[in-house]
């Protein structure tokens, strides 16, 4: 049962660190987590394919084979709590505790003032300008090949990184899977694998998304944990970017949160920053729709309430509605006097 006390022993020492986000960030982030990283990069990383499918099979081949030592029922009761400590142990060690780390609120970098409607509209004028001007060009021809993007992208965002006070690494790996629609059906776009130290995304992504999508994986391999937070890292890495497409495709990804957050509030303004988008903007934006009912979500409610449930118990309190806050997480972080990114 040692697994099931190290499962128990990980869950209570991240309850704790969650009191101390300061402890967390020395012990975990700037201490342990770097080490964690090092050798996840520099064994999972080099391999030339996603160990992500090889993972379950081990679980599963280790599970049976335990489970065939000990046949009677109490015996299968103890193996299966011992394999679920043992997961929640590697869990928190290998990623996990990043959530009991101060998050960048708490790291004075994000404002804790409430933009409103106009703020939201502002933001909304400055958006459609720029993807109207960037999708002049036949940028989706020129994008760049998925190497050159996960290179790209993993510099810009370790910049951001450190900008933030944290820990940039270098060598977060990327991995494409598949079949397509693979994660899209669990109603998710892209996941970080903390037990292979992998960001994958999924081969279905069309060109408008992926860049955005990537980004965002890629910040969870550096330690950040919110996905609203995710989607700032994201955000920011991409309107920096001296690609236009990667710049564009931000905008673009910034915009339908926006959209979203604005249909809620004031549709009529929503309305009127549709009608000014170019006639590109809208076939890529008719494109992403398309792209997303190819692949039906199969539990598309008990997915939402488990991941929702899973953030939550992280202390994520806005849940699943954490993705929706790019443009709020934005405005914030403008007025907190940070430097606006080159809208």
């Amino acid at each position: 049962m040692l697994g099931w006390w190290l499962g128990v022993g990980a869950i209570l020492l991240f309850v704790l660190l969650r009191q101390f986000p300061g402890l967390a960030e020395t012990v975990y982030g700037n201490t342990l987590y770097p080490i964690v990283r090092a050798v996840m990069d520099y064994t999972i990383g080099l391999m030339p394919f996603p160990v992500v499918y090889v993972f379950p099979w081990v679980v599963v081949f280790l599970l049976v084979k335990a489970l065939r030592r000990y046949p009677s029922r109490r015996g299968r009761v103890r193996v299966v709590l011992n394999t679920l400590g043992w997961l929640a142990f590697l869990f928190y060690t290998l990623w996990g505790f990043n959530y009991a780390r101060p998050n960048l609120s708490e790291r004075g970098l994000l404002s804790d003032t409430q933009p409103s409607t106009d703020a939201l509209f502002g933001l909304g004028l400055r958006t459609v300008e720029q993807m109207n001007l960037l999708r002049q060009d036949t940028m989706a021809v020129n994008f760049p090949s998925d190497r050159e993007l996960e290179s790209y992208l993993r510099k810009e965002v370790g910049r951001k990184m450190e900008n933030f006070g944290m820990k940039n690494f270098s060598r977060c790996k990327v991995r494409t899977i598949g079949p397509p629609g693979i994660l899209r059906r669990w109603g998710i776009t892209g996941i970080y694998f903390p037990f292979t130290g992998e960001a994958l995304l999924e081969s279905s992504h069309p060109w408008p998304e992926k860049p955005f999508v990537m980004a965002h994986e890629l910040s969870h391999s550096m330690g950040i944990t919110d996905e609203g937070e995710a989607n700032l890292v994201a955000y920011l890495a991409g309107v920096e970017a001296n690609h236009a497409a990667v710049r564009y495709c931000a905008h673009l990804n910034m915009w339908q949160y926006l959209r979203y957050d604005l249909v809620r509030r004031a549709p009529e303004i929503a309305d009127s920053l549709h009608s000014m988008l170019s006639e590109r903007v809208e076939r890529d934006l008719a494109l992403l729709r398309s792209e997303r009912r190819k692949y039906k979500e199969w539990f598309p409610q008990l997915g939402d309430q488990v991941n929702d449930t899973y953030l939550r118990l992280q202390g994520v309190d806005a849940g699943t509605e954490s993705y929706l806050s790019l443009p709020v997480r934005f405005l914030q972080y403008e007025k907190s006097g940070n430097q606006r990114p080159p809208l």
